[in-house]
């Protein structure tokens, strides 16, 4: 990009932000619960929380668009539903930061954790509320976003604190009845001679909190106490070590599982069901295995799912001795089992949203391989005993087969009948799933699911007189009334006052000569509903308001008051937007045509080819970039796009060049020489350039259509170059190439005739010099050759100096050395195998006429042949070697 196109996207890009609505920012999540450590990122839909006192959670909050000056971030509470809201300015919070809110109810503190990510701790501290108010107050938060040019306010987040259910009696047993530790402690005297019984294990105040408590509590809540044999304290206990006497635990081990087949606590009676064979015989064999010289009884209040929201242990009793114990094996094992209550089958609503959510089969057996099995109608659900937990249809069920637990995100398809079979008995859930509005769901396939959106497109580009549609979809499951309403926010050009309207009066602001601007008509399903923006032609700018089609868009998504006592809210409400640029429609003036030419204005011959040359106004381009409008660009000869004339498509006819950039596009044609290409250039008539508008590669936006079939059937064998058959083209040039923007449009007249010779004699000019070079190169070889050859010719080998450099002084032994007759010693010829390599040979002869024989081919080798000589050896004539051996001899 050129440098001043480059400033001029950065002013653009400051304009737009500084028009830009603000509003949060968050990711989107089906979750509706939170548990400790968890983000709650302010924005998203209203949630609630469970949290043990000291545990925390952590406000995220991010604001995108122009707040202007002056930002103020607010946190807004309740201590209780009838409190008067109060607030906090967190712009002055620390790290350090520990005052206390809410001292008489629900006491929290709030304090600066990160200041880059915008994240402040949330932490919890000891409930102040009597017990009885346990499950009806809690505390409710918002964000409220203050700015130069207004509001803005986050959904609620309702956090509950269960400690206070603990202090219900203040003798120290809590939620448990009178003879509850009685009975822990001396179990085999408290079971009356009854295969099957029950006995008051929960405080009946406990019970009466729990039938009043919000309908999504219910399942979830899990109560009862601990018998621990070991001497460590409640807090700290061993679950290996521990036998838990509950209606469920999230954490249960295998023995345990096996215990609530002995057992089934009853949380609306407050009644613990028994068998008495199987809850003596399991007891009393751990407690032979353990043999415990000490024994806790321990009170536990939790909630149900894998991340413990909340979990609280109270002390009863420690360091019991074992002699105020009695445990052991009563009754007689056999198959016999027995439902829990008068029917043989119970209601049940689970919520999607809130962590796993249990069903623990309300069947009592004596014996302890009793087979329990799950159906969810006439399918089998069958675990895997080689593991703790099996999933089958999104459905965990325990290794010991007598609970399962529904999954945090559960759909309509797994609400229905689940039946629990022991012992030739059985006892069906008529289960119900319940979710709350979302944007987000599944489709469930034969063999797979696939996640589907809901939401809005996050942007939509609105070209000036086009038509187009964008729609949300509000995903529930049983939710008896839900409410998806429209809501338009809008801003005069270059103002941050952005004013918020319902359908009826955004359509009077953008007023046009059609009726309605937007008409949305509502389509509801029994799972769904959607909402369908459906714009006939996107109005022109009003110059005397100010204003054009730039909104921001809202999907507003509420339920009824009944539904949301379900899940314990005053009210429920999600939302789904959508920004809205507006464009204005281009004209022939937004184009920058001055190097696009006719050829009855430019020299369009054979001999000089031709260069045309398009592109945005850089105005217009910056915009464009700076909204996220891709641009691409292409040539259309006649009614045929450029890319597809091949006689025209090679590097050495003619080149078209696009700058994504600059929006720059360019057709040059070279010198003509071909008389095919002069042909069909002269076969042509017009040139005109097609701009397309596109969404950048990758955008998803299945919730968005064009309205493009007025202008033709797509042509599929263009592929992308055709904004018909490209699904992210919302507008092109070739739209309006007929009308306002036919002055794109080029005649072409090509005259002369291809240059002749003009191949030839470039040919001509590269054998020529093709030749030259190997000239020079044969040149070079040669010079190399002759010089290596005269570098060693004519060398002198200085034999003197070498020898000087052994120590040696050849000039002086020459004038010393005396020629001697050599006389042969007496010991006889040596033999060649007696030589060492290092002998000395001397060699004489008798006269020097023997020198003549040098000159004959038949030399008599033996005159020559000395003892331990080698010559025989390399002879190769026979006859010679002959007399040689023989002279050995």
């Amino acid at each position: 990009m050129h440098y001043q196109h480059l400033i001029l996207f950065c002013i653009i890009a400051a304009t737009l932000a500084a028009n830009e609505k603000p509003r949060f920012k968050f990711s989107e999540t089906n979750k509706i619960m939170l548990s400790w450590e968890e983000t709650w990122e302010v924005g998203s839909s209203n949630m609630l929380a469970f949290l043990n006192t000291d545990k925390r959670l952590i406000i995220k909050i991010v604001v995108v668009g122009n707040v202007g000056t002056g930002l103020r971030r607010i946190l807004q509470f309740k201590c209780r539903r009838d409190y008067v809201e109060s607030m906090m300015d967190m712009e002055s919070l620390k790290s350090s930061s520990n005052e206390v809110q809410c001292k008489d109810t629900i006491p929290f503190s709030v304090r600066l954790k990160n200041e880059r990510e915008n994240e402040f701790d949330f932490t919890l501290l000891s409930s102040k509320l009597p017990y009885s108010h346990a499950f009806s107050d809690k505390i409710e938060l918002r964000v409220r976003i203050e700015h130069s040019s207004g509001v803005l306010e986050s959904n609620s987040l309702f956090v509950w604190n269960l400690d206070a259910i603990g202090k219900l009696n203040p003798d120290g047993r809590r939620f448990l009845s009178a003879g509850a530790e009685q009975f822990l402690k001396r179990m085999s005297e408290n079971m009356p001679d009854t295969e099957f019984d029950s006995t008051q294990f929960l405080d009946p105040a406990m019970s009466q909190i729990i039938k009043e408590a919000p309908e999504f509590l219910k399942p979830k809540i899990n109560i009862g106490a601990i018998l621990n044999f070991d001497a460590g304290t409640c807090e700290s206990y061993q679950i290996s070590r521990a036998s838990l006497f509950v209606n469920y635990h999230s954490k249960l081990d295998e023995r345990n599982q096996n215990l609530l087949k002995h057992i089934y606590l009853d949380t609306e009676t407050g009644l613990l069901h028994y068998s008495r064979y199987g809850l003596s015989s399991i007891i009393s064999d751990f407690f032979s295995s353990k043999s415990p010289v000490q024994i806790g009884i321990c009170a536990t209040l939790s909630f149900a799912g894998q991340g413990q929201p909340y979990d609280k242990t109270f002390s009863i009793a420690q360091k019991i001795p074992k002699t105020e114990l009695s445990y052991k094996t009563l009754g007689d094992r056999n198959s016999n089992c027995k439902i829990i209550g008068s029917t043989n089958q119970k209601a049940v609503t689970i919520f999607s949203g809130m962590d796993y959510t249990p069903l623990v089969c309300p069947i009592i057996c004596n014996s302890p391989n009793q087979v329990y099995r799950f159906f969810h109608g006439d399918k089998g659900l069958v675990p895997d005993t080689r593991r703790d937990w099996t999933e089958v249809n999104g459905i965990r069920i325990s290794k010991t087969g007598n609970i399962i637990e529904f999954p945090p995100i559960i759909y309509n398809k797994h609400s229905g009948a689940y039946t629990c079979v022991a012992g030739g008995t059985r006892f069906t859930f008529n289960t119900q799933v319940i979710s709350m509005p979302q944007f987000t769901s599944k489709s469930y396939g034969s063999s797979s699911s696939s996640e589907i959106s809901g939401n809005l497109p996050p942007t939509v580009y609105a070209m000036e007189g086009e038509g187009l549609s964008y729609n949300c979809t509000a995903y529930f499951t049983n939710v008896a009334t839900t409410n998806v309403l429209p809501v338009f926010y809008s801003a005069a050009l270059g103002e941050n006052n952005w004013k918020k309207y319902d359908l009826d009066s955004f359509n009077r602001l953008m007023a046009t000569p059609v009726s309605n601007v937007i008409t949305v008509p509502k389509v509801s399903q029994l799972e769904s509903m959607t909402l369908t923006f459906n714009i006939g032609k996107v109005p022109p700018a009003n110059p005397s308001t100010g204003l054009n089609f730039t909104h921001r868009c809202v999907c507003d998504v509420t339920v009824g008051t009944a539904d949301t006592q379900k899940i314990g809210m005053p009210s429920y409400s999600v939302q789904s937007g959508s920004s809205v640029f507006f464009l204005s429609r281009p004209l022939l003036n937004s184009f920058d045509i001055s190097m696009a030419k006719n050829c009855s204005l430019q020299s369009c011959t054979a001999s000089d080819g031709a260069y045309f040359q398009f592109s945005l106004k850089p105005q217009l381009a910056a915009y464009l970039k700076a909204i996220g409008v891709s641009v691409t660009g292409y040539f259309k000869i006649d009614d045929d796009y450029l890319d597809f004339v091949k006689v025209l498509n090679q590097p050495d006819v003619a080149k078209v060049s696009y700058d994504p950039d600059t929006t720059k596009l360019s057709f040059k044609v070279n010198r003509i020489t071909k008389p095919e290409v002069l042909t069909e250039l002269q076969s042509r008539k017009t040139l005109t350039p097609i701009f397309n508008f596109r969404y950048e590669e990758g955008t998803k936006s299945p919730n968005l259509v064009f309205d493009k079939k007025r202008y033709g059937p797509r042509q599929l064998v263009a592929g992308k170059r055709d904004c018909r058959s490209d699904d992210l083209c919302f507008y092109s040039t070739d739209f309006d190439a007929d009308t306002t923007l036919q002055g794109l449009m080029l005649g072409l007249d090509f005259k002369g005739q291809p240059v002749v010779g003009e191949n030839a004699a470039t040919a001509s000019t590269s054998i020529i010099v093709g030749i030259i070079l190997a000239i020079v190169l044969l040149l070079i070889i040669a010079v190399l050759i002759v010089f290596l050859l005269r570098r060693d010719t004519g060398q002198t080998y200085l034999l003197d100096e070498k020898e000087r450099q052994q120590g040696n002084h050849p000039e002086q032994e020459a004038k010393e050395e005396q020629f001697k007759e050599y006389q042969r010693p007496e010991e006889g010829p040596l033999k060649a195998r007696q030589m060492s390599v290092g002998s000395s040979i001397s060699a004489g002869s008798k006269d020097d006429q023997e020198l003549e024989e040098y000159g004959n081919d038949d030399i008599d080798c033996t005159k020559f042949v000395e003892d331990g000589s080698f010559i025989g050896d390399y002879s190769t004539d026979a006859r010679r070697r002959d007399a040689f051996n023989a002279h050995q001899v």
